[in-house]
């Protein structure tokens, strides 16, 4: 194959391909291969078979495609892979949460068994190995170990770059970060706006950039849309509507809400459907609960904004917004949780205000995405 051209979805020699391929063809180690097998990933996704390799010769990357089509694999596999063949290399991954350091840390476990690798998530322990081959944290716990202990990265992973290029501190403390030449820099994202794409490719050395969906695409295939008018309605009939959609379609469910205190009291409300996790939970009690969710132990989860970044669960296909969020960005981050690697899916998401129609109205017109009213 052919993989020096940038790649935008819609690349006939690619797409006649995608199907034909195999992680064999990366020439990944058999560690990695055998891993691979036990985890059951039997083939690559597209943006595997597109990144992949770019990570392997070095290229600085962008990567923008949709929450489940196997971006965090990318550079997992791919930085794995090239401390196989130069165990000298030390590699950062920058997250902007625990949750997210953790999920990531987990899938770096799972790949790296039967390797020479030492990972250590430094965002919650303060007692570390330094010397690991890799670090993972937020970029101002990578920036205070690194000079704390002189490290000298080689590769920075920067996850959910649009998220830390738009906090002003954490933007400032990565360009400390990744602005020394020979530094090798993989971004990788759900969603990008104009301006995030911007700051991001400013910190790159001509990058490989990877565009899965666009701005105006970012929906994924087969998910069904709806909102649900409740300006005038009593929180007794929301929870009688999301009993009715749970019970109806019988799908592991996400709720996701403005405030913990809502997520919490939708917990009380929903009974033993529903767990929730939020601001009151501890990072092992969040992990705990998203795995027992995984294993389909109780049938709804609700949870706030800050996690639908850091939750990793690819059979949910149904998502509830019981408040709209402010950001259209955040919207797609929400949805995302349903329909993932093409699989059916539905969204539902109450309009509770005059402000509610306003950010629904922002949301259609900026993804050019079709809304349909959902009259229980």
């Amino acid at each position: 194959m052919d993989f020096n051209e940038n790649y935008k979805e819609g690349d006939e020699y690619f797409e006649e391909r995608y199907n034909v391929m195999s992680f064999k063809n990366f020439n990944l180690c058999n560690e990695l291969l055998n891993n691979l097998k036990i985890a059951q990933f039997e083939n690559p996704s597209p943006v595997q078979i597109k990144a992949i390799p770019k990570v392997l010769l070095g290229r600085d990357i962008l990567c923008q495609a949709k929450s489940g089509t196997g971006k965090t694999a990318v550079f997992v596999l791919g930085t794995l892979e090239r401390l196989h063949r130069n165990a000298k290399l030390k590699v950062a991954v920058c997250v902007h949460n625990n949750d997210l350091a953790e999920q990531i840390f987990s899938e770096y476990l799972r790949f790296s068994k039967e390797q020479p690798v030492k990972i250590e998530n430094i965002n919650t322990s303060y007692n570390f190995d330094y010397k690991a081959n890799i670090l993972i944290g937020t970029p101002q716990r990578i920036f205070e170990v690194k000079k704390k202990y002189n490290i000298d990265f080689d590769i920075y992973v920067v996850d959910e770059c649009d998220f830390i290029v738009s906090d002003f501190k954490m933007r400032k403390t990565l360009i400390s970060l990744v602005k020394k030449k020979n530094k090798n820099v993989l971004m990788f994202t759900a969603t990008l706006t104009k301006k995030t794409k911007a700051l991001c490719l400013s910190l790159l050395n001509n990058p490989f950039e990877i565009y899965v969906h666009n701005d105006s695409e970012l929906t994924l295939h087969g998910l069904k849309q709806f909102y649900i008018e409740s300006i005038e309605m009593s929180d007794s009939k929301k929870i009688e509507i999301i009993r009715n959609i749970v019970k109806h379609y019988n799908k592991q469910t996400i709720i996701f809400c403005e405030r913990s205190e809502t997520a919490r009291l939708l917990d009380r409300k929903l009974d033993d459907l529903c767990v929730s996790i939020g601001e009151f939970s501890t990072s092992n009690e969040r992990l705990g609960i998203v795995k027992n969710f995984k294993e389909k132990q109780f049938k709804v989860l609700s949870t706030v904004d800050v996690l639908s970044r850091g939750i990793d669960i690819q059979n949910v296909e149904i998502v509830i917004n019981y408040e709209l969020p402010v950001n259209p960005e955040t919207y797609l981050h929400r949805v995302g949780r349903a329909g993932r690697f093409e699989s059916d899916g539905y969204a539902f998401s109450f309009i509770n205000n005059q402000n509610d129609i306003i950010r629904l109205n922002d949301i259609v017109y900026r993804h050019e995405i079709d809304i349909k009213e959902y009259k229980p």
